[in-house]
């Protein structure tokens, strides 16, 4: 009986080493925007695109057997509850505008963030001009104190593949 015991405490630590060794690595970057795919430290298979700096992190996820994309929009200076909701709008240079609701939390690092998923049968209407496109600006009607903000989206276009071919390989 100990025996059983001391083995089922052995693959117990064994799969904690190996969820504490998951990693995510850099697969790629063009221009601010940079490319990873690997395994989320709860061990699910992630792809994502992200980009970052002045305090603000925008990144577009693909979680291994999810129905949809989910973006992250975070900003150091944000000041947010967890599970708020903030209408959201995203435009691709002279595209209609998508417009969505986010929901906040806070990421690993603590700063306050919104999220929100394009579901499957958007995905690929929103990748192409998110591909395609020059700028985006993201939009927060309805909170005054956060500004729009533009995006540089040069280099999404050349990462676009890849991103494709990370998420075939989960």
């Amino acid at each position: 009986m100990r025996r059983v015991f001391l083995l089922g405490v052995a693959a117990v630590a064994f799969a904690a080493v190996g969820i504490a060794n998951a990693a995510v690595t850099k697969l790629g970057s063009a221009g601010s925007w940079n490319l990873y795919g690997g395994t989320t430290d709860s061990g699910k298979g992630v792809c994502s695109m992200s980009t970052s700096g002045k305090g603000l992190y925008f990144g577009v996820k693909y979680y291994n057997g999810d129905n949809a994309l989910t973006v992250q929009i975070s900003h150091d200076d944000w000041k947010m509850k967890d599970g708020v909701k903030v209408k959201t709008t995203m435009k691709f240079d002279r595209e209609s505008p998508w417009s969505v609701t986010a929901t906040g939390f806070h990421m690993s690092d603590g700063d306050a963030a919104v999220e929100f998923e394009i579901p499957n049968k958007n995905i690929d209407g929103w990748l192409g001009e998110f591909a395609a496109s020059n700028a985006m600006v993201l939009g927060f009607p309805d909170e005054r104190s956060i500004s729009d903000w533009k995006l540089d989206l040069g280099g999404t276009s050349s990462l676009i593949r890849s991103f494709g071919s990370c998420i075939k390989r989960l």
